[in-house]
């Protein structure tokens, strides 16, 4: 005998025909087996809503991924036009200055060469006053070696040609 088949009713142990239970464990199992069922049905809805959910999530990060793509690969157009912009500018601001310092070291020579004059003719000219200095000298040394008499002729000679 099995403790399973038997049963207490009314302070007495009878024992339950196989049968009986097999049936009323069979309803039961058919109740519990209808649950499950309707427990999976549940589920199985969930996973496709999920599925859904997530299928329309993943579209949405790839568009975005997409999106952030493109939008990087033009700031990186961006950045490279810009980039050679400068550099252009770098380069024509190199130009300009390289011909800016030639003009410059020419103005520069020019202005070097009429220094160089100047200070040649400033030597003449102290040159000629010098000489002048030495005339003048030579002058006064004549005239004193003539005496006054003479000096005085030659200032009226002098006069009597500028009238």
């Amino acid at each position: 005998l099995e403790l399973s088949n038997l049963k207490m009713k009314d302070g007495k142990v009878e024992m339950i025909n196989s049968s009986q239970k097999l049936s009323k464990n069979s309803d039961k199992n058919k109740k519990e087996l209808l649950k499950c069922k309707q427990d999976l049905a549940e589920r199985d809805t969930l996973i496709a809503n999920m599925k859904t959910e997530f299928g329309y999530l993943i579209t949405v990060i790839e568009d975005k991924l997409l999106s952030l793509e493109k939008e990087n690969a033009e700031l990186r157009e961006s950045k490279s036009t810009e980039d050679n912009s400068l550099l252009a500018a770098e380069g024509l601001g190199e130009i300009y200055n390289e011909a800016r310092f030639n003009e410059l070291r020419e103005k520069n020579k020019a202005l070097e060469r009429e220094n160089l004059d100047l200070k040649a003719t400033e030597a003449s000219s102290i040159s000629i006053d010098t000489k002048i200095r030495q005339l003048d000298a030579q002058n006064n040394s004549i005239k004193e070696q003539q005496g006054p008499s003479q000096e005085l002729e030659s200032n009226s000679a002098l006069n009597n040609d500028g009238d």
